[in-house]
């Protein structure tokens, strides 16, 4: 990794590249998606506008999970149901769950429970706004337009010294406003997604390691927007946001007051932030960075059992000891081989755990102790991987254990042969040609600001190529470029992306 990533790069790529533009009635009965909701005892009987405001959304979720815990934790209270609540519950407009306490974060801690389809999309929304009717309807639109990522209304990347850049102050001059998502908190992190204007993410995007907060972490039980967000950076998972309100209305008097799930007397909410960041950077330096996602798909493998034994099996220890000695492990690997499914509940393609530490997904699509066929290697990898930019390296534990180095480099290779980002800076560099004549007589409207403000960083200085904010060990191994394919020796990359390019 380089010594000090730079968190500017993310600005020109921090908003959604396009909107999908099916029909609604279409995209609900394609896509499965649930809201996620909490509270706390002093707002609980406060917020049935908020629940309304969700059962009349234009796009009608599947379920409402409203998960509410038997005891507050932070007072020792226990939670009166209030009428008007259990009567929607009885009624079946809603599920009202009781769970345990699991902090700010309860309403998707808890849905991530109840929700195991790694396909289903999760909104997660707070107590404290009246949200408009088309907020589900845009969120998903976004999500659908830019695969592979997770979106919300609003969010925040903290740059010490941004609100001074030159970049910022040129474009405030021409009479721009700062995107509020533009943050100097004292700290550099980000993008991290913000739940009270709403957030959506897919159910696959997480696994078990979300519940766990290590020794340096415990900060971030407070600040689960951060928690959650760091989760999807260590998995190279994007995180967009749309830096508006979507018809939201805010009560006043619960939202970031004595009443709001985040505060108490001796809570300090930027101090809470900062000390979560730091934990997070205790564990990985490098969390933020700017850098695109690399998947494996392996073959060579031993036949698989699901689910998998909590112990693992010895013949899987070889393989999974040879992914743990690469510089970096991939953030997903796809395990290519055969599987012996118990029972009627097989696993999914997209549903991830933790296998001797290694972040895996299953594939039936090898036979066993065979390497794979390039075709049979990535068939599950891109049913799931959404993001254009996500790099996909097949090879086998044979290769692991021969070549280790050139995993790497062939997904360099690959990722120098296509990128997303370009496509949208060309694309943005001609809405611009088109603007600057009235953008030279009115000033930037609010709505193509961003525009203008991503093409100023663009040209801070050399942007990261290949991927990204990330400096491995190199060698004199050259590729072979067959498109879409890089090929080193038997490993084989290539770009989600450049399949449909």
């Amino acid at each position: 990794m380089v010594a000090r990533p730079d968190l500017h790069n993310w600005i020109p790529h921090m908003r959604p590249r396009t909107a999908h533009t099916g029909e609604l009635h279409e995209l609900m009965q394609k896509y499965r998606v649930v809201v996620l909701m909490t509270s706390i005892p002093s707002r609980i009987d406060h917020m049935e506008p908020v629940v309304d405001a969700m059962l009349a959304q234009s796009w009608p979720p599947t379920e409402i999970y409203m998960s509410i815990p038997y005891i507050y934790n932070r007072t020792g209270e226990t939670y009166e149901i209030p009428g008007w609540l259990q009567s929607k519950a009885d009624a079946k407009a809603l599920q009202l769950v009781r769970c345990v306490d699991l902090g700010p974060g309860t309403h998707l801690l808890n849905g991530l429970r109840l929700e195991q389809d790694p396909w289903t999309f999760l909104v997660v929304v707070d107590d404290d706004h009246i949200y408009g009717p088309e907020l589900i309807e845009q969120l998903m639109r976004a999500a659908l337009g830019n695969p592979g990522s997770a979106v919300a209304a609003q969010g925040f990347l903290s740059v010490p010294g941004l609100l001074q850049s030159q970049e910022l102050r040129a474009f405030q001059e021409q009479g721009g406003e700062r995107p509020r998502y533009l943050q100097d908190q004292g700290f550099a992190a980000g993008p991290v997604l913000v739940s009270y204007l709403g957030v959506v993410y897919q159910r696959g995007f997480f696994d078990d390691s979300v519940f766990s907060y290590s020794s340096d972490c415990q900060q971030c039980r407070y600040q689960d927007d951060m928690w959650f967000s760091a989760h999807l950076a260590h998995k190279g998972i994007r995180r967009l946001v749309l830096g508006a309100a979507l018809g939201v209305q805010e009560l006043t008097e619960m939202h970031l007051g004595p009443e709001s799930l985040t505060f108490w007397k001796e809570n300090k909410p930027r101090q809470i932030s900062d000390d979560c960041n730091k934990g997070l950077l205790r564990a990985n330096s490098h969390l933020w960075a700017f850098r695109r996602r690399v998947v494996l798909a392996l073959g060579g493998l031993p036949p698989a059992a699901w689910p998998f034994p909590d112990q693992v099996p010895d013949e899987w220890r070889l393989p999974l000891a040879a992914i743990s000695r690469l510089p970096q492990r991939p953030d997903l690997t796809y395990l290519c081989t055969s599987w012996d499914e118990a029972g009627q509940s097989g696993f999914m393609v997209g549903q991830s755990f933790l296998l001797g530490g290694v972040l895996v997904t299953g594939s039936s699509a090898c036979a066993a102790n065979t390497d794979g066929r390039i075709s049979q290697l990535m068939r599950d990898a891109l049913l799931w991987e959404g993001d254009p930019n996500t790099v996909l390296v097949m090879g086998s534990t044979r290769l692991l254990e021969e070549n280790p180095g050139a995993f790497w480099e062939v997904a360099e290779c690959a990722a120098s042969m296509f990128d997303a980002a370009s496509e949208e800076a060309e694309h943005e560099e001609r809405r611009i040609r088109d603007l600057s004549q009235k953008a030279a007589r009115e000033g930037i409207s609010q709505q193509h600001g961003h525009i203008f403000l991503n093409q100023l960083f663009r040209q801070r200085g050399d942007s990261p190529q290949g991927l990204g904010d990330v400096a491995l060990p190199r060698s004199q191994q050259q590729g072979e470029q067959v498109w879409p394919y890089c090929r080193m020796g038997d490993w084989v990359a290539a770009t989600v992306g450049a399949f449909t390019a």
